[in-house]
């Protein structure tokens, strides 16, 4: 995993409000985020999806270990134990059907409530592609915020703090997965993350205009946890490189890439 060491350089830099000129019709509450000076930091070429595909199969997997011998067990005999595994099963699949069809309906409240924070841009952009629920810094201190990706836009909408801004992804210079580290303080600290053997919990965007655009606790929309975890980090890591580079600045300032030794 490589990172620029131009990127530690940037957290001294001050906090500015985004100062992009946005499309006609595009919200103008911009986030307060951090600004950092020179090169954007190289991005790293992974197979996100293969990878929150692999997470997900290990939790499904260490999810069935444990009443996977009780349920054999007791499905492969009679009595009492067999029909209530048998009737495990039966409600288990009547689940999974219940599921998909929430699945469905999540979907369509996620397009109708991103038409409602958006009106104009969720006519003029893309297609909208995954929405997730997350906190982003703003001004120093963490807010929650549903975030919306599209084919060609990102779009962050935090109601608590009266905030609606738009990041086309031409105006992405790079992005890392990142750490964030709590603190004494309560405010998150990132990094990238160290290597491939670290799992991301948040991502940060490098814009043109200089600024760092912090995502974090990251899960889909309507299901409630308590903090998010690596698989809806690395699903959000596969949706952003999935259309990032199809719109990707060109002109783009971009550090060198330097390996960074793990022990």
């Amino acid at each position: 995993v490589t990172v620029s060491v131009l990127y530690w350089k940037r957290c001294s830099a001050k906090r500015v409000p985004m100062a992009t000129t946005p499309p006609a019709g595009v919200p103008t509450q911009h986030l307060v985020t951090l600004a950092f000076a020179g090169p954007a930091p190289a991005p790293i070429e992974r197979d996100w999806a293969a990878l929150a595909d692999e997470q997900t199969a290990k939790r499904s997997l260490a999810a069935k270990a444990a009443p996977a011998s009780t349920s054999q067990s007791a499905s492969s005999g009679g009595g009492l134990f067999g029909v209530f595994e048998r009737a495990r099963q039966t409600v288990s699949g009547a689940i999974d059907g219940v599921g998909a069809a929430t699945q469905a309906v999540n979907n369509s409240r996620d397009q109708d409530d991103y038409v409602a924070a958006f009106p104009k841009v969720s006519h003029s952009s893309g297609r909208l592609v995954a929405a997730y629920s997350c906190s982003v810094m703003h001004n120093g201190a963490a807010i929650g915020a549903a975030l919306y990706i599209t084919t060609s836009h990102l779009c962050v909408h935090a109601p608590s703090a009266a905030i609606k801004d738009v990041f086309p992804f031409s105006d992405v210079a790079s992005w890392l997965p990142a750490v964030a580290l709590p603190t004494d303080g309560g405010v998150p600290f990132f990094i990238p993350v160290p290597n491939s053997a670290v799992a991301p919990d948040a991502i940060e965007l490098f814009t043109v205009q200089g600024h760092v655009v912090q995502v974090f606790n990251v899960k889909p929309r309507g299901v409630q946890l308590p903090v998010g975890g690596p698989v809806s980090t690395l699903r959000l890591a596969s949706d952003v490189a999935l259309h990032w580079p199809h719109h990707r600045p060109r002109d783009a300032r971009i550090a060198p890439c330097k390996e960074i030794a793990v022990a």
